[in-house]
């Protein structure tokens, strides 16, 4: 489970569509799409990371990472926001709906006060998570852009 908390706690992606094994483009906007960097056979981690520029020495970002998860999303929730707690960082929203966990939560780590706001996605046994953060001081300026971001994510649908 501290897997889970790493990729809660890291970052980034723009304008993305996760695809299934068929499909293999993952990111795509008016410019490139890429091929994800994985094991077929082992489809965890994180998937991609992007930044937008940094500022007061913190790189605002999102990223999508897979866990293998064969429990709930409901579970999946009262986990994470146990998960959370246990950090000390503060919940602002951990809410399903339309099939979607989305959890916003601020606190410290490291003497530096962040902000995260997250998406997850129950598909078979494995659970796609959009992670973004920013510094606290960033939030404001960068939420917008950030969140869009997250909310952009969509699995495919199977063939």
């Amino acid at each position: 489970m501290k897997n889970l908390m790493f990729f809660l706690l890291i970052t980034l992606i723009i304008n993305m569509t996760l695809s299934s094994e068929e499909n293999k483009s993952i990111h795509k906007n008016k410019d490139f799409s890429i091929t994800p960097l994985y094991d077929s056979d082992n489809q965890s981690g994180e998937l991609i990371m992007m930044k937008l520029k940094t500022t007061n020495g913190f790189a605002p970002n999102v990223n999508v990472a897979i866990q293998s998860y064969a429990k709930s999303l409901e579970e999946y929730q009262a986990l994470t926001v146990i998960q959370i707690a246990k950090l000390k960082l503060k919940v602002l929203k951990s809410e399903i709906k339309d099939n979607v966990l989305t959890l916003e939560y601020s606190g410290t780590m490291k003497k530096i006060n962040f902000h995260w706001y997250a998406n997850a996605y129950k598909k078979d046994n494995k659970m796609y998570l959009v992670t973004a953060t920013s510094k606290e001081t960033q939030w404001k300026t960068v939420s917008k852009k950030l969140t869009d971001c997250v909310n952009s994510f969509k699995l495919n649908k199977n063939k």
